[in-house]
């Protein structure tokens, strides 16, 4: 996991990214801040490797 962009993330996606070969997951995460008020967290995974085609 990496941290998300600096644009809020509206809804989840998997995009590709074909220079590097990574598949990207995109999600806004519901989170509280320390304030116990709402927030969203962007959270980006990224999974290398390739399947067997």
């Amino acid at each position: 996991m990496v941290p998300g962009g600096k644009k809020p993330i509206k809804t989840a996606a998997v995009t590709h990214d074909e220079d590097h070969g990574f598949w990207i997951l995109n999600v806004p995460a519901p989170a509280k801040t320390k304030a116990k008020t709402k927030a969203v967290v962007n959270l980006k995974f990224i999974a290398i490797g390739r399947s067997p085609e």
